[in-house]
């Protein structure tokens, strides 16, 4: 993989898995583009971050749901842990 120059702008799509899924698309800004330790992987890899610059409201609530859904998942997992920890 090579580095994404900041400021780059791309048509962008990608799918949400959410309980109804469809393909997002979007014009997006790269923002940041580090690469990540070379411990994990066998070729440089990177964390790229990017900024919609042309989203519709329906495409953003998707987004936004996606994200608060995953949220909850991880925090429940944190406390069955957590929970599962103190219990025993």
């Amino acid at each position: 993989m090579e580095e994404i120059q900041v400021g780059s702008v791309f048509n962008l799509a990608f799918h949400l898995p959410n309980s109804q899924p469809h393909q997002v698309q979007t014009l997006a800004e790269v923002i940041y583009c580090q690469p990540l330790p070379s411990v994990w992987h066998t070729s440089t890899s990177f964390s790229t971050g990017m900024r919609y610059l042309k989203i519709n409201e329906r495409n953003r609530d998707s987004i936004i749901k996606f994200v608060c859904s995953e949220e909850i998942k991880k925090i429940r997992s944190c406390n069955k842990n957590f929970h599962s920890m103190v219990s025993s």
